[in-house]
């Protein structure tokens, strides 16, 4: 009986070693970007923006103002006041 007990623990830890594990799914902040007059045309800008921070463009803005939506990985959130090329950014809510 004791044997069987083993083999059932043993098999018992095999079965959750193949589980994989699960690891939390990286941090992502959507950001709005206004950019200066002198960017250029915003669609070149954002492009850009995204390529240097690794973020992916989400919506350009072209008429009323000349900015962008950008979704960056958490920690390049807070380079961004450092480019001069940008007014301002702000986090938006999910």
């Amino acid at each position: 009986m004791t044997r069987r007990r083993i083999g059932l623990l043993g098999l018992l830890g095999l079965l959750f070693a193949m589980v994989p594990s699960v690891e939390a799914a990286p941090v992502e902040e959507r950001v709005i970007v206004v950019f200066k007059p002198e960017a250029g045309p915003a669609e070149a800008a954002a492009k850009g923006l995204a390529e240097a921070f690794g973020g992916q463009v989400g919506f350009v803005y072209q008429h009323a103002l000349s900015g962008m939506t950008l979704t960056l990985p958490g920690d390049a959130v807070n380079g961004l006041p450092t480019i001069p090329r940008s007014l301002r950014s702000s986090q938006t809510s999910q």
